[in-house]
């Protein structure tokens, strides 16, 4: 992913800087900074032989479509520094770029006419969204049936998202309780919905069988598969089972 989303100072350190709201980068890049972004991504993460691919070409998906065409000057400028960005994928020995967007909110017929516009092979979610759900199954519901919306206006393939839960209090300390996921969080409950994303998986056989999952160590907001003091290696063994086939979600166990 190319988190291309601005970046003030009390984001990385609230505690530090409470006051100081200076920007460190501005997510919205000029087509200089883009061209340096295309070269430093093709030759640095490519040619990575892990690196993730559909059908031999690597993936990448963008977070913010609002920024990425501010910076570049507007869709049609955008839809050229894109094509660029294939040309390149291109020249280094790929079959192509395999671009995918990250959607946010209910879907809407402006976001869904621009990634048609700028030719975006996939598109994806970045986690389930903030909904203001304090319990962890109505978020998981809500986030199903906006999904369902999503897939419903796109013309391309929506890879899922299985999120572990939001707190970014620890960022942004004067936030209540109202603001993040606290009840029925568990890795019973996430491997309920991840089980949940590869049924949906399944029904779409000719699809790529690609789930993100937010996240692996976003410790600062709450979503982390990583293992910890209160729940060991369960949310990595919640991942393994589902993925092998053997989760049973009557069993109570990962």
């Amino acid at each position: 992913m190319w988190a291309n989303h601005h970046v003030k100072q009390n984001y990385w350190n609230v505690h530090k800087y409470p006051d100081v709201d200076m920007l460190l980068w501005d997510g919205a890049v000029d087509l200089d900074n883009f061209k340096a972004m295309v070269d430093r991504v093709i030759t640095k993460y490519f040619k990575q032989l892990n690196y993730t691919k559909i059908d031999g070409m690597p993936v990448l998906s963008i977070f913010s479509l609002t920024n990425l065409m501010e910076g570049l000057g507007g869709l049609e400028a955008t839809h050229e520094a894109l094509n660029y960005f294939r040309e390149q994928t291109k020249a280094a020995g790929f079959p192509g770029l395999h671009l995918q967007a990250i959607l946010f909110g209910q879907p809407n017929k402006n976001t869904v006419e621009t990634v048609e516009a700028l030719k975006f092979n996939s598109a994806t979610q970045y986690n389930w969204g903030w909904m203001k759900e304090q319990d962890y199954i109505k978020w998981g519901t809500k986030a199903i049936e906006r999904r369902d919306a999503w897939a419903e206006q796109l013309a391309i393939p929506l890879f899922l998202n299985a999120s572990i839960g939001w707190d970014d209090t620890p960022r942004f300390p004067d936030k209540g309780t109202h603001d993040i996921v606290r009840y029925n969080k568990s890795p019973e409950s996430f491997a309920a919905y991840l089980q949940e994303a590869k049924e949906y998986c399944d029904k779409h056989p000719d699809q790529t069988k690609l789930i993100t999952i937010f996240s692996w160590n976003e410790w600062i907001k709450g979503g982390y598969l990583l293992p910890d003091l209160k729940y060991g290696f369960e949310y990595l063994q919640a991942v393994k089972k589902v993925t092998e086939g053997s989760y049973d979600q009557y069993s109570g166990e990962q």
